[in-house]
């Protein structure tokens, strides 16, 4: 029989037998203290689980029908600057439209090669777009600060 802790790790895609608990680097958290959500995801970024994410912004919104063209355009250029991960790009889409909201997400093998990608892809001209990217945890930390 499975655990809870097992199932959760499923589903948020995590492979258990692939952490270390030994490291020197594992931060302990003691589950009694009380803290505010901020600090618990700023604990989570910390864990490096986002840094070879880019947002990338600006894309074209389109219907749910035109959605491989984009990501074709996306996994094709993004590409160009780093190893995307399997299943790496996600782009959200509306539920009541089906048409994408404007961004994805791409997933690099490492955080040089998406460090490289925002670079490269910060001001890319698609299709009478001009595209921003960010790195996904320094986007998520200016954000926070703009709500502080």
């Amino acid at each position: 029989m499975e655990s809870c802790e097992t199932k959760e790790a499923e589903q948020l895609g995590l492979e258990l037998s692939s952490l270390r608990l030994d490291s020197a680097h594992t931060t302990l958290r003691n589950e009694d203290t009380e803290e505010d959500e901020e600090n618990s995801y700023d604990w989570l970024l910390g864990t490096s689980l986002f840094n070879s994410v880019v947002v990338v912004d600006n894309l074209p919104a389109i219907r749910a029908g035109s959605v491989e063209k984009l990501e074709f355009w996306v996994q094709r250029n993004c590409g160009k600057y780093g190893d995307i991960k399997k299943d790496g790009v996600s782009m959200p889409v509306n539920p009541q439209t089906q048409e994408t909201l404007g961004y994805c997400f791409v997933e690099y093998n490492t955080r040089k090669e998406a460090e490289n990608a925002q670079k490269n892809l910060n001001g890319h001209k698609m299709e009478g777009h001009i595209l921003s990217a960010y790195l996904y945890d320094e986007f998520d930390r200016s954000m926070k600060d703009l709500r502080e």
